[in-house]
């Protein structure tokens, strides 16, 4: 899909090396699918269960720390041009804005809380996904933008909390009754 997509918006000046994109799919994802069903067919549920609690302390922190590196991109494009740095985090905001509202309306039939669990994660998976795998082959321009949607992505959870916390808390203007 990204050959088809860059051949058609851009000239003929495309070049897509198969071997290294073959490589990079079957590392970042077609690997961790097989060694995730394997684990999955073969281990015990609850030692799985347990292994995953155990790892995910420290996956958690890792997931924090990733966009720390990523920012880089976009301060050299401040550094450049301010209105282009500018540009670049209006365009990411607005990427963001657009991946979880469609992912939250897509499972919002379903269940409120999942489709907010599901529109931040989306958000976070196809950008990091698009990142790590085609990167190399968009240029200066793609990295700054993958940059720019590293803040609004790592800032959703806490606007949804806070969000949340706002609207589960009682208007000060409201009298409330008491229960008898």
């Amino acid at each position: 899909m990204l050959f088809i997509n860059l051949t058609q918006l851009q000239d003929n000046a495309v070049q897509l090396d198969l071997v290294e994109y073959i490589q990079r799919l079957v590392i970042f994802i077609i690997g961790p699918m097989a060694i995730s069903s394997i684990c999955y067919n073969t281990i015990n549920r609850e030692k799985l269960v347990y292994i995953h609690g155990q790892l995910s302390k420290f996956t958690v922190l890792l997931i924090f720390a990733f966009p720390l590196g990523l920012v880089a991109p976009l301060r050299e494009m401040f550094n450049r041009s301010f209105n282009d740095g500018l540009y670049y985090l209006m365009l990411g905001m607005l990427l963001c804005v657009v991946f979880f509202t469609v992912t939250f309306f897509c499972y919002y039939r379903y269940n409120k809380a999942n489709a907010t669990l599901f529109a931040i994660t989306a958000t976070n998976r196809n950008v990091l996904l698009t990142y790590t795998i085609a990167s190399s082959y968009l240029g200066t321009e793609y990295l700054a933008l993958m940059a720019a949607i590293q803040i609004p992505t790592y800032a959703l959870p806490v606007i949804v909390k806070a969000r949340a916390k706002l609207k589960s808390q009682p208007s000060p203007n409201v009298e409330h009754k008491k229960a008898e």
